[in-house]
């Protein structure tokens, strides 16, 4: 039902941000401009990245479907519906070699 959707939707958005914390010096290339308190965010996160914005969010499309807001915001948003916890960590995996391949 519809509290099960939505609670796979807060558990897969949670998923994604204690994965994107987890990256090693993550906060020297970007920061979760979404609250950090669940109760305060929706079922996306909303990436502010420091440098080269334009070329990274190109690599992530090719790969996965995320927003961009110029000038520098990537917007991640699983969907309950249609993603899994496998993808969410997918997703992390290839933005952890990104950042990892800018330093």
């Amino acid at each position: 039902g519809v509290d099960k959707i939505f609670r796979k939707s807060k558990e897969l958005t949670n998923f994604l941000y204690n994965g994107l914390t987890s990256i090693k010096n993550h906060l020297n290339y970007f920061k979760i401009i979404t609250p950090e308190d669940q109760s305060r965010r929706g079922a996306q996160l909303s990436l502010y990245i420091y440098d080269d914005a334009d070329y990274i969010f190109e690599l992530i499309s090719k790969k996965f479907i995320v927003d961009y807001r110029k000038p520098n915001v990537i917007r991640v948003a699983p969907v309950p519906l249609y993603n899994s916890y496998q993808e969410v960590y997918e997703f992390v995996e290839y933005f952890r070699k990104i950042i990892k391949s800018r330093q």
